[in-house]
């Protein structure tokens, strides 16, 4: 029952958010966007001392322009399945980037199944969302985004490190 209460409130805050445009912004068509997959945002060594590269995918408006609001997504999936490029997610990110917002649907650090939930696993997952906050206000500019005009959002999992 939690589950589905909390993928309610996700679809009641996504409809409210897709309602509102972004300010000089007509909606878009999905052939006016500009997807950008697999952008390397964080790299570390694993315990077996494997290089992993964590990404994200850029769903934006052809024209670039300064200023525009972004939004973090973050997939669900128990901390241990589920990706960026899931269904739910590019639409959910198509759908903001036609009305202004530049979105990001990004991947994070999966549990290995029979791994135990502990606060580290927590922890390992919230340090990912965070190292693509701080790729996009570094790179915010090139992107045309305000990094004061951040908002991430998440289902299960996701809903609970974004």
């Amino acid at each position: 029952m939690r589950f589905k209460r909390y993928t309610i409130y996700f679809r009641f805050i996504g409809q409210i958010l897709l309602q509102h445009r972004v300010r000089g912004q007509n909606n878009s068509r999905v052939d006016d966007l500009t997807v950008l997959h697999d952008i390397e945002y964080k790299r570390f060594f694993d315990s077996s001392g494997n290089a992993v590269a964590l990404k994200l995918d850029i769903y934006r408006g052809k024209e670039l322009r300064q200023g525009r609001p972004a939004i973090i997504l973050v997939h669900g999936g128990g901390f241990w399945e589920g990706d960026k490029a899931s269904e739910l997610y590019v639409k959910i990110a198509k759908a903001f980037a036609m009305r202004g917002y530049v979105s990001f649907s990004i991947n994070y650090t999966l549990k290995e199944k029979g791994f135990i939930y502990s606060r580290r696993v927590l922890d390992t997952c919230i340090s990912d969302v965070m190292a693509a906050v701080r790729w996009l206000r570094a790179t915010s500019d090139r992107l045309g985004v305000d990094s004061l005009k951040l908002f991430s959002s998440g289902d299960s999992a996701g809903g609970g490190v974004g």
